[in-house]
């Protein structure tokens, strides 16, 4: 599917990390091109430029400096996507997690985006105290044509995907101890082979990396494919999928992961039916920045 007017629309990041949120079906698109960057050799921009796109969208924009994003024609959204730290009378709630992610903005050049968005609705008022000039709070957009539910029959009770820490080894430990089929993949899998690897499992784990709440992206990917997700606390009101969100804090017990998996079951098939989160399309994000810019 072609996009409206045959308008160039280029989306910059690290396919590793974002290709969960690059257009649906961008491949058969001439109009559309997706470019996977590297941080150590940002040459790739150059050829961003000589796209000529008339709307561009950064994941990371942070990284990118502002003499080479400000050669790319067209507008250019930024999509913040690293976490921040939380606030609580007024203080912020830093750890080492959020002081590692907090040094990356230090030289984002926010004057090079006509548009800046931030992921997680939950840290608009440390947005706020930072002074950041965020136009917009939302999820990031999803490549529904890859994530969404599946039928067929699914062995994996329940999966994690996320990078190991002390924390996360330490709550996940607990399952070497029980008899549920257990998957863990640290790195490395993206589109549509995560998307997969959800539509096998049952249930699909949202484990911080470090005990702050935080709106994470896994969350929308695995209930669009239909899972239930036993989360830890979200920080922020989820979209609509309230009902396949099992909530839990503290250490992981048998009884929550059996509940979960009784969750996915009572109602895999209104799941299924209902589809895939449409309205979290990114085709439908993407018409909606051409619209506002009257591109």
């Amino acid at each position: 599917m072609c996009l409206e007017n045959d308008s160039r629309v280029a989306v910059v990041g690290r396919r590793i990390y974002f290709e969960n949120h690059f257009p649906e079906g961008w491949k058969q698109d001439p109009y559309v091109n997706c470019f996977d960057v590297n941080e150590q050799d940002l040459s790739c921009l150059l050829s961003v430029a000589n796209f000529c796109p008339q709307l561009s969208i950064f994941f990371r924009p942070e990284l990118y400096p502002f003499e080479l994003v400000k050669r790319i024609p067209g507008s250019k959204i930024a999509f913040l996507s690293e976490p921040v730290p939380s606030l609580e009378n007024g203080k912020f709630l830093r750890t080492p997690e959020t002081e590692t992610r907090m040094s990356v903005y230090k030289n984002m050049p926010w004057h090079a985006y006509d548009g800046v968005i931030y992921y997680d609705k939950s840290r608009r008022a440390t947005i706020s105290k930072l002074g950041w000039p965020v136009d917009e709070f939302r999820m990031l957009p999803i490549d529904t044509a890859s994530f969404r539910p599946r039928k067929g029959r699914r062995p994996i009770d329940v999966c994690f995907v996320g990078k190991p820490n002390e924390r996360r080894v330490r709550l996940l430990d607990v399952f070497r101890y029980m008899s549920f089929r257990f998957v863990w993949v640290a790195h490395g899998i993206a589109g549509l082979e995560l998307a997969r690897l959800f539509q096998k499992s049952k249930v699909v784990l949202n484990i911080h990396a470090d005990h702050l709440p935080a709106l994470e992206p896994r969350v929308y990917l695995a209930a669009s494919c239909g899972c239930a997700v036993m989360t830890e606390a979200l920080g922020a009101e989820p979209h609509d999928i309230r009902d396949q969100l099992v909530p839990f804090e503290g250490p992981i017990h048998k009884h929550i992961v059996e509940y979960a998996i009784e969750l996915y079951r009572a109602n895999c098939d209104q799941w299924l039916n209902r589809g895939p989160l449409t309205d979290l399309s990114m085709r439908r994000f993407i018409a909606e920045q051409l619209q506002n810019f009257s591109l």
